[in-house]
């Protein structure tokens, strides 16, 4: 500025000032997550382990969680058919929990298995995951001198005395899965001679024993054993066979 005058100059000034507040809310979403696996396959007799993870996949804690696995019909947990439920609870963000149990099949076939876990929030998943269940299943045949059809069954059939013959067996895995260490035994009538037998056969017990390995579904294994009888007269043969997973399996046969 210029002064125009020869004289005292007061200049004044002035200061304002606007206070401000803030404040931040969070936003948040609620997420859940869940995954479920379980074996392929299995066979019947075998446990089925069943483990789910759920995730707290949100921003938000989640309160009140609950994981539902529905069993479908040939299956069951804790010997009951039916829902398994776990009370999980509260999650927060990015926490999860592992769930696990056992299941057992009643039946053989192809299952699907949902599960759902749900939460206060109001959000849900679901996951399922699928199993196949199989089974060995054997059958065995009895065959003697005068046909050797599989056929014959209870079936009686003559030789002479003091002159060798053999009886032959077949084993068959009829079912869809392998059948672990068979076992085909076979009771050795009394007044009979065993001589020899195919296959690894041995006596024990007053029994002829054949240790049959493993038969995959379809295939059959036959083995026969060497007799002599020093008397004549009518003996029967009483032959079961058991696998591992396998029910049990008999035939009968005379000569």
């Amino acid at each position: 500025a210029v002064a125009q005058d020869e004289a005292p100059i007061t200049g004044c000034a002035t200061a304002t000032f606007r206070p401000v507040v803030c404040a931040t809310i969070a936003v948040v979403k609620p997420a859940i997550q869940l995954a479920k696996t379980m074996p392929a396959q299995v066979l019947q007799c075998d446990p089925i382990p069943v483990k789910l993870v759920v995730k707290n996949s949100g921003s938000s804690a989640l309160t009140g969680v609950r994981v539902t696995d529905t069993l479908p019909e040939g299956l069951v947990a804790d010997g009951a058919a039916g829902a398994k439920t776990f009370e999980v609870g509260d999650l927060a963000p990015g926490q999860s929990r592992e769930l696990a149990f056992t299941a057992k099949a009643t039946r053989t076939g192809s299952f699907v298995n949902p599960a759902k876990a749900t939460s206060t929030q109001g959000v849900e998943a679901v996951a399922d995951a699928s199993v196949t269940v199989v089974k060995p299943a054997l059958a065995v045949a009895c065959q003697t001198p005068a046909t050797r059809t599989v056929e014959a069954l209870n079936a009686t059939f003559t030789e002479f005395i003091g002159r060798p013959f053999d009886v032959c067996w077949e084993v068959k895995n009829t079912g869809n899965a392998p059948s672990a260490n068979a076992v085909l035994e076979v009771s050795i009538p009394a007044g009979l001679t065993f001589r020899s037998a195919t296959e690894g056969g041995a006596t024990s017990g007053g029994k002829a024993v054949w240790n049959l390995g493993a038969l995959a579904p379809g295939a059959a294994k036959k083995v026969c054993a060497t007799f002599a009888a020093a008397n004549s007269g009518n003996f029967a043969f009483e032959a079961s066979t058991a696998g591992a997973c396998a029910e049990p399996a008999k035939t009968a046969c005379s000569v």
